[in-house]
């Protein structure tokens, strides 16, 4: 996507690199405790990139965290396993097994439909999945691995949290923001290069 001069890039990195952001208008998404109007109720596509995130994957073995997705309305869930072995959806209760359509894959050469068919992506905090997902203009809701060496993921997805970008958790605290949390209400990103995003990214944090 071509740059254009009046665009100027997000203030995520600045942040980050400990300079003031400039204020940038915040237009909400339309969030409502409606099913969607096709009646299918809403569609997560959760995902771990070309890596492995056990944890966040095993974090939908849990009754619980489905529970509080059907609650939400949720009635499709897909998780990429990425380079992972653990298969999601252990010993899931029957009734949740009906209600809802659970499935999983490993890797493909493009994840982009299904970040098109969600109304929420949860995701880790990798550079490549975060654009992705703001240039599909859709919710995103990051989980920082935190077993990282360099968790440079944690300070981009930190920053991009505290303008309302994005909603942040870690895998033992998903289960409270998906309570607490309007996960399906962040704010609009601004216009921006999104080809550039990640070098500039890194420009900025000195990571390159």
């Amino acid at each position: 996507m071509p740059s254009s001069p009046e665009t100027s890039f997000p203030s995520a990195a600045s942040e980050v690199s400990g300079h003031r952001a400039p204020s940038l208008p915040i237009e909400l998404w339309a969030m409502s405790s409606r099913r969607p109007r096709d009646g299918k109720g809403r569609t997560v596509f959760v995902t771990v990139g070309t890596t492995k995130f056990e944890k966040l994957v095993r974090l939908f073995d849990s009754e619980d965290v489905l529970r509080q997705m059907e609650r939400l309305g949720v009635r499709k869930i897909t998780v990429q396993t990425g380079r992972g072995v653990h298969v999601p959806f252990q010993n899931i209760p029957r009734d949740l097994k009906d209600s809802m359509e659970l499935e999983h894959f490993g890797l493909k050469p493009s994840i982009g439909e299904y970040i098109d068919a969600a109304d929420l992506i949860v995701g880790h905090a990798g550079v490549g999945t975060i654009v992705e997902t703001l240039r599909a203009d859709k919710p995103l809701l990051v989980v920082v691995n935190q077993d990282l060496m360099d968790n440079h993921q944690q300070e981009v997805a930190t920053a991009l949290a505290s303008k309302g970008y994005i909603n942040m958790a870690y895998p033992e605290t998903l289960l409270e923001t998906l309570k607490t949390k309007q996960v399906f209400a962040v704010a609009k990103y601004p216009p921006v290069n999104y080809d550039a995003f990640p070098s500039v990214v890194d420009d900025e944090m000195d990571f390159c």
